[in-house]
């Protein structure tokens, strides 16, 4: 796990305001009911997502029905290029947030999103407790924090306050040569 700087650009408050705003449009997300936590009792486990770029995998190819894709996109850009990551393609990016559970150290399924090499970012939006829990190690959020790191990962529930952050998988070109092209040929599921 390696934790980013966040520049906070103007486009990324604009962006948080947008989100976290009563216009940003949430979907419940049905493939995470009724999971089991630590202590093995089942907890409703639901979410609302809001998927910016889909799965790749599905259909061969990316696809956005997102209001303000390009923004998102664009600030998930300027924090990779700010932290020194620049050979960069997007496999998925989705908005989600979680409700409070009373009960401490509720955490979701672990897993990992994609069946082949890959990156994961979460950026923080709001002051909670929900960290997010990577292999062995656990991450406590601040506000604004983001964070990249590859393996087996799982949501804790925050025990006050709504849990808002954008998740993006990504995968990354070692040189210069041929990356954009790389980029293409994955992009058409080649």
């Amino acid at each position: 796990m390696k934790i980013l700087k966040n520049p906070k650009t103007v486009n990324y408050y604009d962006l948080k305001d947008f989100i976290l705003g009563e216009s940003f449009p949430w979907y419940i997300n049905q493939s995470v009911v009724s999971e089991r936590t630590k202590s093995t009792r089942p907890v409703t486990n639901w979410a609302y997502t809001h998927c910016i770029l889909g799965r790749p995998e599905y259909n061969h190819f990316y696809s956005s029905d997102s209001v303000k894709a390009e923004l998102i996109i664009k600030v998930l850009s300027e924090i990779f290029n700010h932290n020194g990551i620049e050979k960069f393609f997007f496999l998925r990016v989705a908005c989600n947030t979680t409700f409070p559970v009373p009960e401490k150290n509720s955490i979701g399924t672990f897993h990992q999103d994609h069946d082949y090499e890959h990156h994961n970012f979460i950026l923080y939006l709001t002051p909670t407790d929900g960290g997010t829990f990577i292999e062995d190690s656990r991450y406590e959020p601040t506000v604004d924090s983001c964070i990249t790191f590859q393996g087996v990962h799982a949501n804790e529930l925050p025990t006050y306050g709504r849990r808002v952050v954008i998740v993006a998988t990504y995968i990354t070109f070692e040189t210069d040569e041929s990356w954009k092209y790389k980029c293409e040929k994955f992009q058409m599921g080649v």
